[in-house]
């Protein structure tokens, strides 16, 4: 992806984050991974965004795969768990507590 399209696409994380489901906003987190976002050069607007928008859908809306899924892209982002808000944290780990009994090991052949 070319610098202006990454640019152009993270911009516009700010005014979409709050319109997704959870399934969505993983798939936002994940790829933002994939394509090597650093979670420091993210705009604060941005941070914020996609921080609400985690906090609003892991207790409640994501799957076990998307928590996963999220915790993976903002690793992948270089966001350290102590550099996020409390905030999205704690909502990580509500997450990974109500989805934990069906979460299922993903075996590879």
């Amino acid at each position: 992806m070319s610098t202006v399209h990454q640019y152009d696409f993270l911009s516009s994380l700010g005014s979409l984050m709050p319109k997704m489901d959870g399934q969505q906003v993983a798939n936002t987190i994940w790829s933002m991974g994939k394509i090597g976002v650093s979670w420091e050069t993210l705009s604060q607007h941005v941070r914020v965004e996609i921080s609400r928008a985690i906090a609003r859908t892991a207790c409640t809306e994501m799957t076990p795969q998307g928590i996963s899924n999220t915790i993976h892209g903002l690793s992948n982002c270089r966001a350290r768990w102590s550099m996020l808000p409390n905030k999205l944290t704690s909502a990580l780990t509500r997450g990974l507590d109500r989805t934990l009994t069906t979460m299922k090991e993903q075996v590879r052949a």
